[in-house]
């Protein structure tokens, strides 16, 4: 493109520098010549714009002004200085105290605009870098503020509370620790109240820190430990929270002294879990670090017996304690000032984080919404973490159950609609062809896991992903139209087989079993016609008609013959309705 230059301006420096010449202001002012007798103007494309870019001419500006009518400078000016602004502070934040990029490129502006900036960088006090952390201060002070409590944690208070103005740390809380005692003495109350022996507790800790806190990191591994053999002061290992873990722990050993009905293996950890809900009672009137960690834990614990209306009331209140607790705020200033330990400042860290994690993963499970919104955090993540490579996402059991519910709502199948596509088993589209590579992906790492761990060590988290997967596998079995042996077929195998080695642990993979039946029933899809049936164990298979009896309710219809009629369970007729939400009304219709 050839235009005239404006003589004023100064050369760009070598990293600025373009590939084509930088078409200034005044040349945007002028209009193109072409071929055509008129004029057309440009819109400063380059090389060509894109008037001449269609009629294949060149490029050439005329020195003719346009009518177009000028912005005035006070406009142009206050753009410039609101850009500039706005960098300054990119990078200040950044820590970068450099110039921002509007002034190094302001060379390139009209006379009056380079001396617009200059002078606004010039006006600029030099002080500003320094005040920068202490306006920050002022502004957080003004958002919100932490008091303490009588055992020095942290209780939260925002600026709309009118606590945050006053500067006195001793506001009463209630007692953590009258708390603690009444819950502890209510447990002990109890009549089938248990003490663990030393051994059996370091077993249930060994497979808590090794399968279920290695997945969800909620409890800090180090200062529990500490707390429970050296210090022993009840801070970081408390008896409820000790009670939460032998629960959840409880789930994958096969210990039967740990079940309430030795032949149900659903009822492993009860009496724990009973303990821990007691306790819970009392400590949720002045919670700790330690009371937000045991109630996430039994919120996890319900959905492992499946029920988890309870599970989902129970990480509700974590996060209401966490947030009560200000676990979701930076409270490094106060170590710094020495008013909480860097051990304590970890725990929140840690404990705030993994509740984040659970609630993410509880209400994706469950189709609901989350209750932490990230513009409200400003903690920071756990130290201590490694840096893994990030092709390992690819391995992820959770990173590929998100790609098929980012894809899975385009298919027609599952969620009709104007806009929805049927599903091509060839992929040719990137939604298909996204949900057939992460399904299959996923059966193979759960079969990988069942070699190397056997799936009675996988965390209950992997019940919803093997659920979606098995579900991708029969939209692709029924769009394909082949049930015969295929590798599709072969990766259902995978997911169901999964399902029904983890019901003997969570119960919650006894719904998906059944959801998955009753779809492929609805597909026409015989998934026991290669031989899966000989692949389930017994145990697996009674604690799934287990599962189907307690959930039948009979409802007695005695006609002329003393025949009962209308058989009915209620989970069913619930399923029903959800299925009729997510697939149409071809579902099974259980009020016919």
């Amino acid at each position: 493109m050839s235009g005239q230059e404006d003589k004023g301006n100064a050369p760009l420096p070598a990293r600025f520098e373009p590939q084509y010449e930088r078409v200034t202001l005044h040349d945007l002012n002028l209009r193109v010549v072409v071929a055509d007798p008129s004029y057309t103007q440009c819109d400063g494309s380059q090389p060509r714009c894109s008037a001449c870019y269609d009629r294949q001419q060149d490029c050439e500006y005329t020195q003719a002004e346009s009518n177009r009518k000028r912005h005035t400078n006070a406009y142009i000016n206050a753009l410039e200085a609101r850009v500039a602004s706005l960098e300054k502070q990119l990078a200040q934040r950044n820590g970068d105290p450099g110039t921002p990029d509007s002034a190094k490129n302001s060379s390139n502006c009209d006379h009056e605009e380079v001396a617009f900036v200059s002078t606004t960088q010039a006006s600029q006090p030099d002080q500003n870098n320094t005040t920068s952390e202490e306006d920050m201060d002022d502004l957080a002070n003004a958002l919100g503020c932490f008091t303490l409590g009588e055992i020095g944690e942290l209780r939260y208070f925002g600026a709309s509370s009118n606590f945050s103005i006053i500067h006195n740390h001793a506001i009463k809380v209630p007692s953590s620790i009258q708390a603690r005692n009444r819950g502890i003495e209510a447990a002990n109350n109890m009549p089938d109240f248990i003490t663990p022996s030393d051994e059996m507790r370091d077993q249930l800790l060994e497979i808590f820190w090794r399968w279920q806190n290695s997945w969800q990191y909620i409890v800090p591994r180090e200062l529990f430990v500490r707390d429970l053999y050296v210090e022993k002061n009840g801070r970081y290992c408390t008896p409820s929270l000790m009670a939460a873990i032998l629960a959840m722990s409880s789930r994958y050993s096969p210990r039967l002294e740990l079940r309430t009905d030795p032949d149900d293996a659903n009822t492993a950890g009860e009496a724990f879990a009973a303990q821990a809900k007691t306790m819970l009672h009392y400590e949720c009137e002045a919670p700790t670090t330690s009371t937000v960690q045991a109630t996430a834990l039994l919120g996890l614990y319900w959905a492992t017996i499946d029920n988890e209306g309870l599970g989902f009331m129970y990480i509700g209140m974590a996060t209401r304690m966490a947030m009560n607790l200000g676990l979701h705020c930076d409270c490094s200033p106060y170590a710094s000032k020495g008013l909480v330990s860097d051990d304590d400042v970890e725990a929140r860290n840690v404990t705030f984080w993994g509740v984040y994690v659970l609630d993410k993963f509880y209400c994706l499970g469950m189709g609901r919404p989350a209750s932490i919104q990230e513009y409200n955090i400003t903690t920071t993540k756990p130290k201590g973490l490694v840096q893994h490579s990030p092709l390992l996402s690819d391995h992820h059991l959770q990173y590929h159950h998100a790609i098929l519910l980012l894809h899975r709502p385009f298919f027609q199948l599952l969620n009709p609609g104007k806009n929805a596509i049927a599903y091509d088993p060839e992929g040719g589209d990137i939604h298909s062809k996204s949900c057939r590579e992460s399904a299959v992906k996923m059966s193979r790492i759960l079969q990988i896991f069942r070699k190397n761990y056997t799936i009675r060590n996988i965390p209950v988290s992997a019940v919803h992903p093997a659920f979606t997967a098995a579900i991708i596998h029969l939209l692709h079995i029924k769009s394909s139209g082949n049930n015969g042996r295929s590798e599709v077929m072969r990766c259902l195998y995978i997911c169901v087989k999964s399902l029904y080695e983890m019901n003997v642990n969570w119960n919650w993979a006894n719904r998906s079993i059944r959801a998955i039946l009753s779809l492929a029933r609805e597909w026409d899809i015989d998934i026991w016609a290669h031989g899966l049936a000989q692949e389930i164990n017994e145990e697996s298979r009674r604690q799934f008609e287990r599962y189907e009896m307690d959930d039948l309710v009979v409802f007695h219809d005695q006609g002329a013959e003393g025949s009962f009629e209308h058989v009915y369970s209620l989970d069913d007729i619930f399923e029903s309705w959800t299925y009729d939400q997510c697939f149409g009304e071809s579902s099974l219709d259980f009020f016919v």
